[in-house]
């Protein structure tokens, strides 16, 4: 007797169903870049370039939820590491269980500080590899080493050509950028690098 009674109940306020089938996604026009295209699912917004997906975000319901893509704030935690200690969202910096495993093992045979470094360089390296899939030209490099080629270039007076060869990958990841003391020459060849493939 209990269910007839809310069954009528439900019965005054339900709505008849729609008379064709909804979208299964809404394309909405955002302002990013040229070729950009952002589609909302039920479950989750997808990113698309040049008709590739580059981006599966999940939607989170509820309030006080996050999803924090470590790929995107990689670079300024491997410049100061010891922000990732107190980092509010740290949680999100481990993909997978692998990942959290890895920084266990890290902190339990290295200080904090240095477990912190390294796990932020298994990220980086991590981030190289996605990009790597996707089919994107990366070049992975130590400072030191991509500082001492670039003066090499300057002294052989081949810089701009080297500098040319660089701007055929995707994707440069310089190691240890923030630690390294350089001279007023080696920064210069640095910035020379960075100014070429941002302009």
């Amino acid at each position: 007797m209990g269910r007839q009674k809310w069954l009528e109940e439900e019965l005054k306020v339900l709505r008849r169903l729609p008379s064709r089938k909804l979208p299964i996604c809404k394309r909405l026009t955002v302002s990013v870049t040229g070729g950009s295209t952002i589609r909302v699912y039920a479950e989750c917004l997808e990113v698309l370039y040049a008709q590739r997906c580059v981006e599966r975000i999940p939607r989170l319901r509820g309030e006080g939820r996050h999803h924090i893509q470590y790929r995107h704030i990689i670079e300024w935690f491997v410049r100061k590491p010891g922000a990732f200690k107190n980092y509010r969202y740290r949680e999100d910096l481990f993909p997978t269980v692998r990942f959290r495993m890895a920084y266990d093992s890290l902190k339990r045979e290295r200080t904090e500080q240095r477990a912190a470094k390294e796990y932020l360089r298994i990220l980086l390296c991590a981030l190289g590899h996605e990009l790597i899939f996707r089919e994107c030209r990366v070049l992975f490099r130590s400072c030191d080493l991509l500082v001492q080629e670039l003066l090499a270039a300057k002294r052989d007076l081949t810089l701009t050509s080297m500098l040319k060869q660089f701007s055929r990958y995707d994707a440069l990841i310089i190691d240890d950028i923030g630690y390294v003391q350089q001279s007023r020459e080696e920064m210069g060849v640095l910035f020379s690098l960075l100014s070429y493939r941002c302009g």
